[in-house]
C-alpha cells in the first residue's frame, strides 16, 4: 500500500474529505498553464534513466559528445595546436564563441576559452581548459580582461599523470 493510498483511505474514513496533503498533491500535478508539474518532470526523467540503464546512457553520452553544430569552425584552435596552446586535441575551441584575448602584452589573441550562453545572456559564463605551463599568464590576463568574479574547476587536479 502506498502513501497516497493511505491518504485516500484516511480521507474516506473522515467522510470523504480530502486531506491537506492530497490537495497539495493535486495542485502540484496541475502545474502552470496545463504544463506538467516539476515533480512529474523529475519523475519522468528518473524513470527514463532507470528504464534506459547505465550502458545505454553511456552510449547516448558518447554519441552526444561527438555532436557539433553544422556551422561551427575551429580555425583558431587548429592554428594554435602546434604552438602547444591546447590541452586536448579532441576538445576544440569554437571560433564563433571564443574569448579573444585583447589584454596589453598578450603574445597573441588566442586562449582556449569559449563564452557559453543561456536564455539570460549570450555571454553568461566562460568555459576554458585548465591553463598549461605555457598559458598560465594568458589565463590570468583573460580573467582580468573579462572581469571574472568566480573561477570553478570541474576536473581533478591530476588527470592520469598530468597536473591540471
Amino acid at each position: 500500500m502506498t502513501a497516497s493510498t493511505k491518504l485516500i483511505t484516511a480521507s474516506e474514513k473522515q467522510g470523504g474529505k480530502q486531506s491537506a496533503n492530497k490537495k497539495n498533491e493535486a495542485k502540484d500535478e496541475k502545474g502552470k498553464k496545463g504544463e506538467p508539474s516539476k515533480m512529474k518532470k523529475v519523475t519522468k526523467w528518473v524513470m527514463r534513466a532507470l528504464d534506459t540503464g547505465v550502458e545505454a546512457l553511456r552510449a547516448e553520452y558518447r554519441s552526444l559528445a561527438r555532436y557539433t553544430l553544422p556551422d561551427v569552425t575551429y580555425e583558431a584552435f587548429k592554428a594554435n595546436h602546434e604552438a602547444g596552446r591546447n590541452r586536448y586535441q579532441d576538445v576544440p575551441c569554437q571560433d564563433q564563441n571564443r574569448v579573444i584575448l585583447t589584454w596589453p602584452g598578450a603574445p597573441c589573441d588566442y586562449i582556449h576559452a569559449n563564452y557559453v550562453g543561456t536564455p539570460v545572456s549570450d555571454k553568461r559564463f566562460i568555459c576554458t581548459q585548465g591553463p598549461l605551463d605555457g598559458t598560465i599568464t594568458e589565463f590570468w590576463m583573460m580573467v582580468l580582461q573579462e572581469e571574472s568574479q568566480t573561477i570553478v574547476m570541474l576536473c581533478n587536479c591530476i588527470e592520469t599523470v598530468y597536473v591540471s
